[in-house]
């Protein structure tokens, strides 16, 4: 809203959206009503809330009415965004996937990374709304590349925050031991572990998975 912008919102719980009416934007009741907007931002937990705000029987898309694009900025799978890709195209809707970095705190403060993928032409179009929900966005091309790079990046994230010598402290004085390695070296950790403790798993019964 102080960007410039135009802003409907909805909420599956109505009470959350309340505070936002206080303040401009308009809140709807009824998901069919965003259809008429032309950029429509999703985030969720989980694919499969994602498919019914979008597909259900009282989705964005259960009227007459399409917007020209949605952008969702959900952390859901690479194979249910592709899922979603599918079903937005076959209504004729442009899919951007956008996924954030940032707590709710972040969020507010107008400080959350995007990272988006899907046709660039989409990207242009939305640019400046996603500058005005974050401090950067990227652009990272067509494939189905964001959310890896978010998960690539979290995980340097976490990496330089467990090698900081106060948060190594900290761990240490809980009996944690804090080693940096690659995938197959945590495999061959667990195997080692597992190798070491091996009665113990076999009288407890646990299972690993």
């Amino acid at each position: 809203m102080k960007a410039g912008h135009g802003l409907s919102v909805w909420n599956r719980t109505a009470s959350k959206a309340d505070p936002l009416a206080q303040i401009g934007p308009e809140v709807v009741t009824d998901k069919t009503a965003m259809a008429h907007c032309a950029t429509v931002f999703t985030v969720v937990s989980t694919t499969d809330e994602l498919k019914d705000i979008l597909f259900g029987k009282t989705g964005v898309l259960a009227g007459n009415a399409r917007p020209k694009r949605v952008v969702d900025m959900s952390s859901i799978s690479d194979s249910g965004s592709a899922e979603i890709r599918k079903g937005l195209t076959k209504a004729g809707v442009a899919y951007l996937s956008a996924p954030v970095s940032g707590n709710a705190k972040v969020a507010k403060a107008g400080k959350l990374l995007v990272v988006a993928f899907g046709p660039c032409a989409e990207y242009d179009a939305v640019q400046p709304l996603l500058a005005a929900l974050g401090r950067s966005a990227e652009y990272v091309g067509e494939g189905e590349l964001s959310r890896i790079w978010k998960i690539a990046r979290l995980n340097a994230e976490v990496k330089k925050a467990l090698e900081s010598p106060e948060v190594k402290e900290r761990l240490g004085a809980l009996g944690t031991d804090i080693a940096s390695t690659t995938p197959s070296e945590l495999d061959r950790i667990v195997e080692r572990e597992l190798k070491e403790n091996a009665v113990l798993v076999k009288e407890a019964g646990i299972k690993v998975q």
